[in-house]
C-alpha cells in the first residue's frame, strides 16, 4: 500500500472539536488533543497546509515555532468535503456520508460534487446525524463560526457543520474585525467556540503549485493572521490552528488521462472523486474485471482497490449498507505524484496542486494550540 500509516496515538482531525468541548467543560471523557482548560477555544483552519509543506517554509510562517509543535492526521480521501464532514461531525467518512470529491447518491440516482452543492439533495439527506456544533449548542455553548460569506448556504455547510451563527468573512482583515466584535458579544459565564475557516492558500497551491512564489505569499499572509490571533487572545482563550490536507504539485509528465486509454472506461459507468484519488462505478458483474484492467494498464502509479478491499484495509468504515454504495465499486488511488485526468472535471484535472490520496504530504497537517493568561 501507499506510504501512509498513523504513529501510535496519533489522532486525527476528527478529534479536534471534541477535545475543545472538553476544554470547555462541556463534554466528559479524555481530550486527545491537549487543549488547556478554557473559556473560550477558537478552532482556525487553514485549508491546504500540510505540515510537510510547512517545515519546508517555516521561515515564511515562523509563527508556527510557537505554542506547541505537533501534528495530526487527516482523514481519506484527503480533500476539503471529506475532512470537513469529519470535523463537523466527529465520525470516519464512511459513517457522516461525504466520501469523495465526488460520487454517487444512488437514493437521489445522482453524482454529488460537495464543493458545488446548493439545495439538492436536501443536506440532512446526505449527512443526517447531529454537527457536533449542534452537540455544543444543547450543552449550552455560545457558537459561531467566521469564513467566507458565500459558503453560509451551501450544502456542505447546511449539512456537516450546521448550528453555529455564521459570520461572513473574505479577507484575513474582515476575520479580524468579525473576531474582535465575536469576542466582544460573549458572555463571560458562557464557554463559547469559534471556528474560523480561510481558504485561499489552498487556491493558491492549486493554481500555481506548493511553493511557488504565489503560495509563499499566501502563507505570509497566513502568518501575519494567525499572529495577529494569538495576539488578540485574552486570559481563557486557546487557539488552535489545523488544516484539512496538505497538497503536492504533479508535474505534466506524471498525468494519466483516463480517456486516453480505452480500456479503461470499458464497462465503467460513472467516474467521480478527483485525480489524486477516483472513484470507478463499474458495470453490474464487472467489477474485477475493471479491477484487472486498470491495475495492468496503471501498474505501480496507482492502487486499485475494490470496495471491499478499502473497508478490509481500514480505508472506509461504514455501518449502512446505503453508505457503502456512494463508494466506487473501485477506488484508485495514485501513488508518488501521478494524478488521474478526466472529462468527467476539466477544470479539477487541469489544476498543478493535488491532493486526496494517502502520501505522508496529504496525510499529515499542523496542530498548534496556544493559550494566552494575558487579558486583550
Amino acid at each position: 500500500m501507499s506510504e501512509f500509516a498513523i504513529p501510535d496515538r496519533l489522532v486525527s482531525i476528527k478529534d479536534v472539536i471534541p477535545s475543545a468541548l472538553i476544554a470547555l467543560g462541556a463534554l466528559s471523557g479524555d481530550a486527545k488533543l491537549s487543549i488547556p482548560q478554557s473559556r473560550h477555544v477558537i478552532i482556525l483552519l487553514i485549508d491546504g497546509l500540510g505540515e510537510y509543506q510547512l517545515q519546508e517554509h517555516i521561515a515564511q510562517a515562523p509563527i508556527f515555532q510557537y505554542g506547541s509543535h505537533e501534528f495530526i492526521a487527516t482523514e481519506f480521501p484527503s480533500t476539503t468535503p471529506v475532512v470537513l464532514g469529519s470535523l463537523g461531525t466527529g465520525l470516519s467518512p464512511g459513517l457522516h456520508g461525504l466520501v469523495g470529491a465526488s460520487f454517487w447518491v444512488p437514493e437521489e440516482e445522482q453524482m454529488l460534487a460537495p464543493l458545488k452543492w446548493g439545495s439538492t439533495p436536501h443536506p440532512l439527506s446526505i449527512a443526517p446525524d447531529k454537527t457536533l456544533f449542534e452537540m455544543a449548542k444543547e450543552a449550552g455553548v455560545d457558537v459561531a463560526t467566521i469564513a467566507p460569506a458565500k459558503h453560509q448556504q451551501s450544502g456542505l455547510t447546511r449539512s456537516v457543520l450546521r448550528g453555529p451563527s455564521y459570520h461572513g468573512a473574505n479577507s484575513p482583515t474582515e476575520i479580524l474585525d468579525v473576531f474582535a466584535q465575536r469576542c466582544e458579544s460573549i458572555q463571560a459565564t458562557q464557554p463559547a467556540l469559534t471556528y474560523i475557516y480561510w481558504p485561499d492558500l489552498d487556491r493558491l497551491g492549486h493554481v500555481y503549485g506548493v511553493g511557488s512564489p504565489q503560495w509563499v505569499e499566501g502563507l505570509g499572509a497566513v502568518n501575519v493572521l494567525v499572529a495577529a490571533l494569538v495576539q488578540s487572545l485574552a486570559s481563557g482563550e486557546s487557539l488552535v490552528v489545523t488544516s484539512d490536507h496538505g497538497m503536492i504539485t504533479c508535474p505534466l509528465e506524471a498525468r494519466i488521462s483516463i480517456e486516453d486509454h480505452p480500456s479503461l472506461c470499458d464497462s465503467v459507468s460513472r467516474i467521480g472523486g478527483e485525480p489524486r484519488v477516483r472513484h470507478i462505478y463499474c458495470r453490474s458483474g464487472s467489477q474485477l474485471d475493471v479491477q484487472m484492467t486498470w491495475k495492468s494498464i496503471l501498474g505501480d502509479r496507482a492502487q486499485v482497490f475494490t470496495r471491499e478491499e478499502c473497508s478490509a484495509n481500514g480505508l472506509y468504515h461504514f455501518a449502512h449498507e446505503s453508505m457503502a454504495e456512494r463508494i466506487g465499486d473501485l477506488v484508485v488511488i495514485s501513488e508518488n505524484d501521478h494524478m488521474l485526468t478526466s472529462r468527467m472535471d476539466p477544470r479539477s484535472s487541469s489544476l498543478l496542486g493535488q491532493h486526496g490520496a494517502l502520501s505522508q504530504q496529504e496525510m499529515y497537517v499542523p496542530l498548534r494550540i496556544v493559550q494566552s493568561e494575558s487579558g486583550r
